[in-house]
C-alpha cells in the first residue's frame, strides 16, 4: 500500500530544505496552515508540521484540525533551542519533535520505523526467491541511488552491479514473467517502470548477445536511466491520475536532471550516462531533450529506448489501460524512422516470448563494470 505523508508549511514559497528533500521518499502532499483540513489529512500515514511564523490564528485552526483526527500520526519540526516552539508545539498535539535542521538521512529512516518503507514493495506469497530478492534488492538500491542524490554522495555503482546481477540470476531461475508480475505489483509506478525496462533490458543484452562489458553498460544503464526523476516530488511521479500539462512538462525535465547529476561525477562511464541523458531521443532528430540526430544516438541508447517504450507501453496505471504484447509492438512498428527497426525486430522474441528465462549460461558470469573497471562505491 502507498505510504502517503502530509508536509505542512506556514508558506509554499518557504519550504523547509528537508520537506523538499522528503518529497523524492514518500508521495507527500504539501499543505499551508490556512489550507488543512481534517479530509485533506485522514488518509496520510503521517503528518509533519513546521509552523514557522505561523500566526495565532492560523495555529489555533491547526490544532483544531489535529484534533479531528487523533489517529493520525503527527510529528512536528522546530527549533529545539527556541523553548516557545517547543511550548507551542506541545499545545498543538505534537507529541514527537525534530529539529528542522536534522539530516534527511536520518528523517526518512525514522518515517521508515514508523509507517514503512515507500521503497519496498509487498511481493505476494507466491513469488519466487531469485525475483524477490532480486527485486528487494533493485528497489533498495534504487532508494540508495535517491539518497545519494539527495546527500551529493557518490552513486553506488557496487550495490547497482550487484542488484543488476540478482535480476540475471531472477530471469535465469524463473523466468521473466515472474519477473513482470512481481515487479508491477509495486504500489509506485516509478518503482515499477524502472524495474521493468531492467528486467527487459537484461533479457535483450543476452538476446543480442552482447558482450560483457556492454552487458554490464545497458543493464546497470537501464538501472539509473530515470535517475533524474529524484528531483520530482513522488507525488507527481506516482500520480494516481493523469497529470497536468506542468507536471507532465516538470517530468519531461528528467534527462536534463540526469545530465545534471551524472556530468558531476566522472566516475560514471559515459556510456551509462548516454543512457540516462539520451533514451528519449529518436533518430529522426525529433526526440528531446536535445534533438540529437541518428549519427549521435549510440546502439546502448537505441536498444534502452525500445525496452523503455516497450515497458511505458505494457505496464498498468490506474489511469489508463495497458496494451498486450502485440499491440505494443505494432505500435513500435509504427515508429519507424524514429526508433531501430533492425534492433526491434531482435526485440520482437522478448516481447512475445511466453518465458525467457532459460538465459544462456554466459550470463552468469557478467562483469559489472563502470568506466571501465570493476563498479565500486
Amino acid at each position: 500500500m502507498m505510504k502517503k505523508i502530509t508536509l505542512v508549511v506556514g508558506s509554499k514559497d518557504a519550504c523547509p530544505d528537508l520537506f523538499s528533500k522528503l518529497s523524492r521518499f514518500y508521495a507527500a502532499q504539501l499543505l499551508e496552515l490556512d489550507d488543512v483540513s481534517p479530509e485533506l489529512i485522514q488518509n496520510s500515514s503521517l503528518v509533519l508540521v513546521d509552523f514557522a511564523d505561523g500566526s495565532g490564528k492560523q495555529l489555533g485552526h491547526l490544532k483544531r484540525v489535529l484534533e479531528k483526527v487523533p489517529s493520525v500520526l503527527r510529528i512536528g519540526c522546530i527549533t529545539m533551542t527556541r523553548r516557545q516552539e517547543v511550548v507551542q508545539a506541545k499545545a498543538l498535539g505534537l507529541s514527537e519533535l525534530w529539529d528542522r535542521e536534522c539530516d534527511v538521512e536520518d528523517a526518512v529512516s525514522t518515517i521508515k520505523t514508523l509507517i514503512g518503507d515507500y521503497a519496498m514493495p509487498a511481493l505476494s506469497d507466491e513469488t519466487p526467491d531469485a525475483t524477490r530478492d532480486a527485486v528487494n534488492g533493485l528497489c533498495s538500491t534504487m532508494d540508495e541511488m535517491a539518497m545519494a542524490v539527495a546527500t551529493n554522495r557518490p552513486l553506488p555503482m557496487k550495490a547497482a552491479a550487484e542488484s543488476v546481477q540478482g535480476v540475471v540470476t531472477a530471469l535465469q531461475t524463473d523466468g521473466l514473467d515472474a519477473w513482470l508480475a512481481a515487479v508491477q505489483s509495486h504500489h509506485s509506478h516509478t518503482f515499477c517502470h524502472s524495474m521493468m525496462v531492467t528486467g527487459f533490458a537484461v533479457a535483450f543484452a543476452n538476446a543480442l548477445e552482447l558482450d560483457a562489458q556492454d552487458r554490464a553498460f545497458l543493464s546497470v544503464g537501464a538501472l539509473v536511466h530515470d535517475l533524474g526523476k529524484v528531483r520530482i516530488p513522488l507525488s507527481i511521479l506516482d500520480k494516481p491520475g493523469e497529470l497536468s500539462r506542468e507536471e507532465y512538462a516538470q517530468i519531461k525535465l528528467h534527462p536534463v536532471f540526469s545530465k545534471e547529476i551524472l556530468d558531476r561525477r566522472p566516475e560514471i562511464a559515459p556510456q551509462i550516462r548516454d543512457i540516462a541523458v539520451q533514451h528519449h531521443e529518436y533518430l529522426d532528430g525529433t526526440g528531446y531533450p536535445d534533438g540529437l540526430d541518428a549519427d549521435q544516438i549510440s546502439r546502448l541508447v537505441r536498444v534502452l529506448t525500445i525496452c523503455d517504450i516497450y515497458s511505458a507501453l505494457t505496464e498498468k496505471r490506474s489511469y489508463k489501460e495497458s496494451y498486450g504484447p502485440r499491440q505494443a509492438y505494432a505500435i513500435l512498428l509504427d515508429m519507424k524512422g524514429r526508433i531501430d527497426q533492425d534492433l526491434l525486430r531482435r526485440f520482437r522474441p522478448i516481447a512475445f516470448q511466453a518465458d525467457v528465462g532459460m538465459l544462456k549460461k554466459g550470463v552468469d558470469n557478467m562483469r559489472m563494470i563502470t568506466g571501465g573497471r570493476r563498479a565500486s562505491a
